[in-house]
């Protein structure tokens, strides 16, 4: 009877002492859960600001595009001509 009572007592301290661990263990489990949430978020912002920074940036490179093929049209078409007299 002793016996059981040892291991009756042994088995509620292991249940306890279980309890108490898994409480650890989910706390610090949420905390690296959060830090790993803060640090995607972070990294979301930053990606964000670059996309918006790249957006801004877009409207003047195609200006400087249309720019560069109005001038090389222009380009072809005077080279067209002078080769157009030059055969004439």
């Amino acid at each position: 009877m002793k016996k059981i009572e040892k291991l009756t007592i042994w088995l509620h301290n292991m249940t306890c002492e279980r309890s108490e661990l898994h409480g650890i263990l989910t706390n610090y489990i949420n905390k690296d859960l959060n830090h790993r949430l803060n640090f995607e978020l972070e990294m979301l912002k930053m990606e964000h600001k670059q996309v918006m920074s790249d957006l801004q940036k877009l409207p003047i490179e195609i200006i400087d595009a249309l720019d560069k093929c109005m001038g090389l049209i222009e380009e072809t078409e005077s080279f067209r001509i002078k080769r157009a007299w030059m055969k004439d």
